[in-house]
């Protein structure tokens, strides 16, 4: 029952959340512009299972109900970097019993910090006293947050922040670098997003504003396309990692690729379907986003910097929920988190190639995305 009730919770979670999906609106209103560029096509493909990976930084770190793994990007190595034992240990109230660590637990882009919520079932059914944590991987520095309920939390691109947005949309910043653990409680928000070098947060509320990541100098983005996105998805908004472009998908299928200084020069691709979360590839030429045709199935579709669609990718047989995790260092592959009856898949995909190599089966833990460490670093 208890098994049942946290796969449910999960069903839950992924419709409605980080790593996070909004539900679709029945009937999407659409945008009411002549796109600067021309709007393209998806194509289709037909699924296969071939796995043939190329490239890598070598090692992925996974976050797991009660454990973190790592395993080589190959699919060799796997091994164990946080036990249960010590998961449990420093990541549960006193009062352990009917505590689970929920799935919204992620790694810094370093892989050396770890943030995990947990809360409390009452009577199998439903949680409370949710805590979360903030920790060093070695457990040299731990912090607790008290009934913090995060429903999105994004790390900076230098791992030495946290943006938590929780119920009611109250956007806080949390510190991992130096001040561990500090919290500044920045404006209301209904989706953020970190600049690329980490010191600003984008965010959208009746309009777009930009602020420091200390909650200072807040100021209003003036721009056509402000107006043209008017209905962001709460996650698909991401600066490129270079700097220059930033990427707004929303719920009525438009994705919007325009300069970062003042979004005045854009191009928008139409994809058809909600756009949920967007993911730029390291060297900024690439962005996957994934899609909501539904609420009982997502996709996964690979954009260019000029928003022009490059591919499609192939639903894996028999999976219905299929979602980006992330880039690998070189930018030639994506790691993709599927969902099959109560079992849960990651996969590795090669831009280009339509054969998925199947990296790990959680089996009935709960996941999140794993991590690619950068150069292979351990």
């Amino acid at each position: 029952m208890k098994n049942k009730l946290i796969f449910l919770l999960l069903i839950t979670g992924l419709l409605a959340s980080c790593t996070s999906l909004q539900t679709p609106t029945p009937a999407p209103t659409s945008i009411h512009a002549t796109p600067t560029g021309t709007a393209t096509s998806l194509p289709t493909e037909t699924p296969t299972n071939t796995p043939a990976p190329t490239g890598g930084s070598g090692q992925l770190w996974i976050v797991l109900s009660n454990a973190l793994k790592a395993i080589n990007a190959d699919g060799s190595g796997s091994q164990t970097v946080i036990s249960k034992q010590q998961f449990e240990k420093e990541f549960t109230p006193v009062q352990a019993k009917d505590v689970t660590p929920n799935w919204h637990s992620t790694l810094s882009p370093d892989g050396k910090k770890i943030l995990v919520l947990t809360c409390n079932l009452i009577m199998n059914k439903s949680c409370s006293n949710y805590k979360l944590y903030l920790s060093d991987v070695d457990f040299k520095r731990v912090k607790t947050f008290q009934s913090y309920r995060g429903e999105i939390t994004k790390w900076s691109p230098d791992s030495k922040n946290i943006i938590v947005l929780s119920t009611g949309k109250v956007m806080d910043v949390i510190s991992a670098g130096d001040d561990f653990g500090k919290v500044t409680h920045l404006p209301i928000a209904s989706s953020a997003f970190w600049s690329a070098d980490g010191k600003s947060i984008y965010y959208y509320h009746d309009g777009w504003f930009v602020i420091k990541s200390d909650g200072t100098g807040v100021s209003p983005l003036k721009c056509d396309l402000c107006a043209l996105a008017s209905n962001p998805a709460n996650f698909a908004v991401a600066e490129s990692p270079n700097g220059q472009l930033i990427a707004i998908g929303t719920t009525d299928g438009m994705i919007a690729i325009a300069n970062s200084s003042d979004f005045s020069q854009f191009k928008l691709a139409s994809v058809g379907s909600y756009v949920s979360q967007l993911y730029w590839s390291p060297d900024s030429q690439k962005l996957a986003a994934d899609l909501n045709p539904s609420t009982s199935q997502s996709d996964v579709v690979i954009l260019g910097a000029d928003a022009t669609v490059i591919e499609k990718l192939p639903r894996p047989d028999g999976v219905n929920y299929f979602y980006t995790c992330g880039w690998s260092p070189d930018s030639t592959q994506i790691t993709v988190l599927t969902l099959l009856s109560s079992s849960f898949d990651i996969y590795i995909h090669t831009v280009g190639q339509p054969q998925f190599f199947h990296l790990f089966n959680v089996k009935d833990n709960l996941p999140t995305c794993p991590v690619w460490l950068p150069g292979g670093a351990k």
